[in-house]
């Protein structure tokens, strides 16, 4: 069984951490956007939709097929989870009282 190289793994955690952080981003932006949206259904839905599968595609090519790189990647993805929970946790202002524009 062949090891997958150190700097390309290294690569890989870096790429799974910025696929974390448009996830995220991504995601914070569109609740942040339900409370002013006209259709915050749609709204809800395509961005889950595209944030699923790009993640999903990427992580695919990230992979190529290696349970390690696989494993690095999702690491990465964890780690840019955790970073912007501590940035934009519990200590941000309350969504609900957004008002409607």
């Amino acid at each position: 069984m062949a090891m997958t190289p150190l700097p390309l793994l290294l690569l890989v955690l870096a790429s799974g951490f910025l696929l974390g952080l448009a996830f995220f981003a991504s995601l914070w932006f569109t609740v942040r956007r339900l409370p002013r949206s006209a259709n915050p259904i749609p709204l809800l839905l395509l961005s889950g939709v595209l944030r699923l599968a790009g993640t999903l595609v990427a992580m695919g090519l990230l992979a190529a097929g290696d349970w390690q790189r696989l494993l690095v990647a999702l690491l990465g993805f964890v780690l840019a989870r955790i970073l912007l929970v501590r940035l934009w946790g519990p200590a941000a202002e309350p969504i609900a009282d957004t008002p409607p524009s």
